[in-house]
């Protein structure tokens, strides 16, 4: 099972469905073969100047981007039951200007 954890810190709402993200997820975890432990995700909504800031810092680009996502290596200690998948930056600024 995956669990998913979604932090919005844009100033735009409504863009997701919790529920269709869910059935994503539901879909990765048959596909995958994730069904014999628990797993983690964290989804994050930003802006372009949050995620700007990642893809200079990590990337070496000045510039803002559609998604960043970043794997937690497996030799990260993990604590109890939940194997961390790692994290998923999306801007939805750039997003909506793409469209």
């Amino acid at each position: 099972m995956i669990e998913l954890t979604i932090k919005n810190i844009s100033k735009i709402k409504g863009m997701y469905s919790k529920k269709a993200l869910e059935k994503i997820l539901s879909t990765i975890e048959q596909g995958e073969k994730l069904t014999d432990a628990k797993y983690q995700v964290s989804l994050v909504f930003c802006n372009d100047e949050f995620i700007k800031g990642l893809n200079k810092n990590y990337r070496g680009k000045n510039k803002p981007t559609d998604v960043l996502s970043f794997p937690v290596p497996e030799s990260f200690p993990q604590y109890g039951d939940v194997k961390l998948l790692g994290e998923i930056y999306i801007s939805l600024e750039t997003i909506l200007n793409r469209n």
